[in-house]
């Protein structure tokens, strides 16, 4: 549906970037990704239009990441990136690029209608004290739903992705 990876990639792809950051102290993030009010869409639109929003958002998510970076459809409408050698300053930039394209996109219903897409985006980056490699997951998986619960109680979100600190070099 997608032409993404998936879980069985995204498995393999995990544990083998959790491996390398442990063994060589290098830097990697995830992303996971879910489509906002999808089970709304399916519901009033169908699940042909509900397929349409899933294709859409995968192109947005081909448009907006590195060819480096690895993109799953996790399952339904919940998607993963993987980025290698990347810490979460630089996830977050590729995140707000993957944001605004999805800010622009839209779903054609018929020759006269048509709607928008929202995200919730949940980030995290390894931390060489964790202990198995889906404990990032979890994480990412668990901002990604306070996100979401933060826009369903009517609050902004300022991106939980945004809480990442970044280490500032001595002079």
């Amino acid at each position: 549906l997608t032409g993404l990876n998936n879980l069985h990639i995204f498995k393999r792809s995990l544990a083998q970037l959790f491996n390398i950051a442990h063994r060589y102290k290098r830097p990697f993030s995830m992303a996971v990704l879910d489509l906002d009010d999808f089970k709304r869409i399916n519901d009033r639109y169908g699940h042909v239009i509900g397929d349409r929003a899933i294709r859409e958002l995968a192109q947005c998510m081909k448009r907006s990441f590195r060819e480096t970076d690895i993109l799953v459809r996790y399952g339904g409408d919940e998607f993963v990136v993987l980025f290698p050698e990347t810490s979460g300053e630089f996830a977050l930039e590729g995140i707000e690029r993957f944001r605004a394209n999805v800010s622009g996109a839209s779903v054609v219903i018929d020759a006269k209608n048509k709607f928008g897409l929202s995200v919730s985006v949940g980030l995290a980056t390894f931390d060489e004290k964790m202990k198995r490699p889906m404990e990032l997951f979890e994480m990412a998986d668990q901002r990604m739903y306070a996100e979401k619960s933060a826009k369903k109680n009517g609050v902004l979100p300022k991106a939980n992705t945004r809480k990442i600190k970044t280490r500032k070099k001595k002079t």
